[in-house]
């Protein structure tokens, strides 16, 4: 039986991995940092285990590669942000003992860091909102504040005075798009797209633009064809979801970040 280990147990989409790759007749070994995740009480799970914390890359990455060596793990599944970046900056440490669909870290750092991503788009012609590099830059409100990394933090900003009380290191002040979001999900092996999906957003929270409580999938060829552009331009390897806007104000997708690892 193949045996696979997913970090990050505590997501509710790690829970969703675990289910399938058990429906599949795979041997799941779930990590976390704390015994309170909610993967590690899944009945589907054939191991449980505490890791390190992979934000502390060494201690995380020995530990894994030690467990996986001596429990002759067939894959690693690094689910959020800081485990998928860890592993892709030392994958040459897991590959020595395991599978790890992970990009190379080179296009990991473009899709993560969202000042790579804009500058990485605007060369192969997909439209990125404006940015400002100053607070003085800025003529037309709301504007968006959120950091270059992961995006949980993200603030809309209505006015001058509220902007420039704002701890503005490590984020980016870029246009409000107006409009629905759209997703491109995609599977890559080595370069080439083995799947892919596409959604709506019906809903999200806040209704100015957040996470998505509802959504509809859809095809749409104008969608697949700039999402799989930038994930093949970046030799993807493993899962990513390259995220829109469709501007109200001309119809067009304007990209709004590249999600590099499995989403929510």
């Amino acid at each position: 039986m193949m045996k696979v280990f997913l970090t990050d147990a505590d997501y509710k989409h790690t829970l969703g991995a675990i289910r399938r790759l058990a429906a599949r007749d795979v041997a799941v070994v779930a990590g976390a940092t704390s015994w309170r995740a909610q993967g590690l009480f899944s009945r589907y799970c054939s191991e449980r285990m505490i890791t390190p914390d992979p934000s502390n890359a060494d201690v995380f990455v020995e530990y894994l590669v030690d467990y996986v060596r001596k429990n002759q793990v067939d894959a690693l599944l690094p689910i959020g942000y800081a485990a998928s970046r860890t592993v892709s900056k030392r994958r040459s440490d897991f590959e020595l003992v395991t599978k790890v669909p992970v990009a190379a870290y080179a296009a990991m750092e473009i899709a993560s860091e969202k000042d790579r991503t804009y500058q990485f788009a605007e060369k192969h012609g997909v439209r990125v909102p404006r940015r400002y590099l100053t607070v003085n830059e800025v003529d037309r409100f709301p504007v968006v504040v959120k950091p270059t990394g992961e995006s949980h933090r993200l603030r809309y900003v209505n006015d001058a005075d509220s902007l420039v009380s704002i701890d503005r290191s490590g984020v980016v002040i870029q246009e409000y798009v107006p409009g629905d979001g759209y997703g491109f999900y995609a599977l890559y092996r080595h370069g080439k797209i083995r799947a892919h999906f596409m959604h709506r957003r019906v809903r999200e929270y806040p209704v100015t633009g957040g996470a998505s409580t509802a959504a509809e999938s859809i095809y749409d060829l104008e969608l697949r064809d700039i999402g799989t552009r930038l994930l093949d331009a970046l030799q993807w390897h493993g899962v990513a979801m390259v995220e829109f806007k469709k501007d109200t104000r001309d119809g067009r997708y304007t990209l709004m970040e590249i999600n590099p690892k499995f989403w929510g």
